[in-house]
């Protein structure tokens, strides 16, 4: 009996908001890095370099780009607890799941999940921001509507208390099932840069004219020769190096400003 052979290539989900593929097809179309053998520059490389973009673009805006779960500890203020159970958590809330309050390692209240609620804008982004909020709410059964206690003698720490460190522990989804196209583009243009640059190294040599791209922490320093600057990729790295200049402040102001939501 005869048989069939068949070969696939694959990947596992590495968390990566672009392929290496996308980055060529809509970053760097026309351009292949290839060193004197003529081999292509690995997929690892270029993954790699989107992987130090997508960190560098979590940082600045302070947002983790896809969907995941995060545990934090927030700390009790009295004047906030008292605007609806406000606390203000690291990243933009998309979906709250448990909420606790514990005295060092003594948990004291758990808030049924009903009762967490966080704030979205009802806009075409549909974002969230990074409050969340106890409101006593939910369908008429008691049981499940009820605030647990536990500990002693429940919440007796903070009664006289303005400021209890580390009180509460907080889990919640945040981040994208599609990230943003303008979070994207920027990710794109950052690893294309480096990209762009060992091109012009192993095509077309390295003399050096210097560049710098300087943005709130993000910092990268590009050198290309004017035959590379004749030959385009000089004129491309300026281009993205501009547009990211341009973009970046705008995505701060954005999503590091309010928060998101997933689209």
């Amino acid at each position: 009996m005869g048989s069939i052979s068949l070969e696939i290539k694959y990947g596992k989900n590495e968390g990566l908001v672009l392929s290496p593929e996308e980055v060529r097809e809509k970053y760097m179309w026309g351009v292949a890095i290839k060193d004197g053998n003529d081999t292509e520059i690995p997929d690892s490389v270029v993954t790699q370099y989107i992987r130090e973009a997508q960190r560098q673009i979590e940082t600045l805006l302070n947002l983790k780009l896809k969907k995941q779960v995060i545990v934090e500890s927030q700390d009790f203020r009295r004047e906030d607890w008292k605007r609806w159970g406000y606390i203000r958590l690291t990243y933009p809330v998309v979906c709250p799941l448990t909420l606790e309050g514990f005295i060092n390692t003594v948990k004291q209240i758990t808030y049924p999940p009903d009762w967490l609620v966080s704030k979205t804008i009802n806009d075409d982004a549909n974002l969230h921001h990074r409050n969340l909020y106890v409101v006593p709410a939910g369908n008429s059964t008691a049981h499940s509507n009820a605030v647990i206690y536990s500990g002693i003698i429940p919440q007796l720490g903070i009664v006289e208390s303005t400021h209890v460190p580390n009180y509460w522990q907080i889990k919640y989804v945040t981040g994208w099932e599609r990230v943003p196209k303008d979070i994207i583009a920027a990710i794109g243009k950052m690893a294309s840069i480096n990209l762009f640059h060992i091109a012009g190294d192993l095509i077309l040599g390295a003399g050096i004219a210097s560049f710098s791209l300087g943005i709130d922490g993000l910092g990268q320093s590009i050198s290309t020769t004017s035959s590379a600057t004749n030959a385009g990729y000089g004129a491309r790295i300026l281009g993205y190096a501009n547009d990211l200049k341009r973009d970046v402040p705008m995505l701060k102001d954005y999503y590091r400003g309010f928060s998101f939501g997933v689209i």
